[in-house]
């Protein structure tokens, strides 16, 4: 989360973080991307790729080509692919809620679950425990236990690769590491 101090989750009691962690995960550190502005950042955490691969340089900026870019809802400044997309593509559903890029379809592909446009009104406390939450639970039962299945399958599969990937020293990005995941579970 940009703009907080390192020790900021531990110093807080019963929010989000918490919340988050319980029925989530939680990373251990986090090496931010330069520029630590929010739309560069998300974005990166989505993509896999630095902003200068990405094209999301700061909240705001000029580029020649397409003009002026502010806090923008249209996914097509994204040039890097989205895990969303890359998910979706290979027919795995995926979710956001308020997620800087996700607001519009990314080339083509939609988010199968989402809560778009961003609303600043929304508190904290409604997006954890009942916004998230409440997209997940209107899928299907069953649809739900093969989502959580897959994603469980492909999660192991993922770690198993980037420690082949840090024990051989290649440069892999996060798509070719997905693709190569969803390959070996096929």
């Amino acid at each position: 989360m940009d703009g907080v101090r390192y020790d900021f989750p531990q110093l807080t009691n019963n929010g989000g973080f918490d919340l988050i962690e319980l029925d989530g995960l939680k990373a251990t550190s986090l090496v931010p991307v330069y520029q630590s502005s929010t739309f560069p950042a998300h974005i990166s955490m989505a993509t896999g790729v630095t902003p200068d691969k990405h094209g999301v340089l700061h909240n705001s900026f000029y580029d020649k080509t397409r003009g002026s870019y502010s806090y923008s809802a249209d996914a097509s400044w994204i040039e890097a692919e989205p895990v969303w997309s890359i998910l979706e593509r290979n027919n795995i559903k995926t979710a956001t809620y308020f997620w800087v890029g996700s607001e519009t379809d990314w080339n083509g592909t939609q988010i199968s679950y989402s809560k778009a446009p961003f609303d600043g009104g929304v508190l904290e406390k409604d997006k954890t425990k009942k916004g998230f939450f409440n997209i997940l639970k209107t899928r299907k039962k069953d649809e739900k236990q093969d989502s959580e299945k897959n994603t469980k399958e492909l999660e192991k599969e993922i770690k198993n690769l980037e420690k082949e990937v840090k024990k051989d020293n290649k440069n892999i990005d996060t798509e070719e590491l997905i693709k190569l995941s969803l390959r070996k579970l096929r």
